[in-house]
């Protein structure tokens, strides 16, 4: 409990943005010469097909991918001048653990632009695939022939406010949540999530306490006898190609980034402390008055059939305990497993 209730550390930061790397398929063309994102040394492909069936991929095994530049930085600056206008009237607010939410109605005004977020000619010079492509690409494979988009909301994180969230799933059927940053999240609230959890419901590939620990013992192994073979120099990626089990995941993207999760993984909001503040400002050794809040777009998508959230309060409250209870053995077996490597 007290280590579920502890500040997020640089290091955490870094190791998420890391392993994230794995899940950000970069697709380069001979129009487009942008450099891959500054922290996320992401694989490059050559064709946009495969971009896409990797993100299909990363969707179907972890259960989460990463889209660079879904806005451009233009597209990002209007957009935080459309929220913060938003957030700024008390009226359009609901409050839950400290983070402001907004749902937009198909009346209001930015509707039809937050739905359009991720199509072709919304994209930015420098993306070529598409948001809105991979969630029909995705309901597709899954066989679901009709869906729709069932939330539109801004999300703010305050600091000093904003609490962790419970474990929870959005839907306990296949559906998509995006979440689209539009300031750097680091340790001022990000999402974070247990991969492959979205397979819990599934037979074919059972997520148990038993495997997930069992695996990560054999891959923990693995990666020991790698790095005594090549010695990982500092911010170079774990030498393992594979995001390890008993890996809780902070959703640490850049601004004009997306995270894309399936709907039925186990996932929470970490809080936003004030020492996260200091730890950014410490960082570029300038104050951060203007960056206090962290503002996300939030789309999601559900099979008709399947609405939200899948489940009465029993079903939600066992996914509460099972995300608290995962996390902390997740917790105490890295620390178990860093006794055995020491």
């Amino acid at each position: 409990r007290n280590h579920d209730g502890r500040d997020i550390s640089s290091l955490e930061v870094s190791e998420s943005r890391q392993w994230l790397s794995y899940i950000t398929p970069n697709f380069h063309n001979k129009a487009n010469n942008r450099q891959p994102s500054k922290s996320l040394s992401s694989a490059t492909f050559v064709s946009e097909s495969s971009c896409n069936r990797q993100h299909l991929f990363n969707l179907q095994k972890y259960g989460i991918t990463i889209l660079q530049d879904t806005l451009s930085p233009s597209q990002v600056q209007d957009w935080n001048l459309k929220t913060q206008e938003t957030f700024d009237n008390p009226k359009n607010i609901v409050w839950n653990r400290g983070r402001a939410h907004c749902n937009i109605s198909k009346r209001s005004e930015h509707y039809q632009n937050m739905v359009h977020v991720g199509h072709k000619k919304e994209k930015s010079s420098a993306q070529s695939l598409s948001l809105q492509e991979i969630v029909q690409l995705y309901f597709e494979q899954h066989s679901i022939p009709n869906y729709r988009i069932t939330q539109v909301q801004f999300l703010n994180a305050i600091p000093n406010k904003s609490k962790n969230q419970i474990w929870h799933r959005d839907n306990t059927f296949p559906g998509l949540t995006a979440i689209i940053a539009l300031k750097d999240v680091t340790a001022n609230g990000p999402t974070e999530l247990l991969p492959k959890s979205h397979h819990s419901s599934n037979d074919q590939h059972p997520y148990t306490l038993w495997v997930e620990l069992h695996n990560a013992w054999k891959e923990r192994k693995q990666q020991q006898q790698q790095q005594t073979r090549q010695q990982i120099e500092k911010d170079q990626l774990p030498l393992s190609t594979e995001i390890p089990s008993c890996q809780p995941l902070l959703g640490c993207i850049h601004a004009g980034d997306a995270i894309l999760y399936d709907a039925r993984i186990l996932h929470r909001g970490r809080g936003y402390t004030s020492s996260a503040l200091h730890m950014k400002k410490m960082k570029n050794n300038s104050s951060v008055e203007d960056d206090n809040d962290r503002p996300v777009l939030v789309l999601r998508w559900d099979a008709v059939d399947t609405p939200p959230p899948g489940g009465g309060i029993i079903l939600t409250t066992a996914n509460g305990y099972l995300g608290s209870m995962l996390y902390s053995a997740f917790y105490t077996f890295g620390n178990i497993m860093s006794l055995f490597s020491s």
